[in-house]
């Protein structure tokens, strides 16, 4: 009897740990759903700025046109991890495995995160960039000293 008992408690933690293990798979992908919102969202912004001349300040286009491109890269990296979440059980198993856009096998599913996290981080700085070099000088040096 005591046979039974142990194998049914192996059964029902194999159960709770494969639970767990869908939970965080859910979690992370409504988090990368939202930052795939956000870049997309981020992108259409820059794409906006750009075609516009604003009145108020001038950027500089070429660091603009960066962010937007880094902004769609992030977005890349993010769809291909919320496209292969169904395939997983776990965010474990999908961080392990290299996936890639088109069933292709580029990077690890942790890799991607890293993608698209920096590629937005970049995304963010060339924009803030964009606005610093707009005048061709940086607005941060005083202007009695240029």
């Amino acid at each position: 009897m005591a046979r039974s008992e142990t194998a049914n408690d192996w059964v029902l933690a194999l159960a709770a740990e494969r639970e767990k293990g869908l939970e965080e798979l859910e979690r992370l992908l409504g988090y990368v759903q939202f930052d795939l919102g956000l870049c997309a969202a981020v992108a259409v912004i820059f794409a906006i700025a750009l075609s516009f001349e604003p009145t108020g300040f001038k950027f500089h286009r070429g660091f603009l046109s960066l962010a937007v491109g880094f902004s769609c890269l992030a977005g890349v990296a993010a769809g291909v991890i919320a496209s292969r979440c169904a395939d997983f059980r776990s965010r474990g198993e999908l961080c392990a495995v290299k996936i890639g856009p088109f069933r292709s096998r580029w990077l690890k599913g942790a890799h991607w995160l890293y993608v698209q996290h920096i590629c937005f981080g970049m995304a963010l700085a060339a924009a803030v960039l964009s606005i610093l070099m707009g005048s061709g000088k940086w607005l941060l040096i005083p202007s009695c000293m240029s």
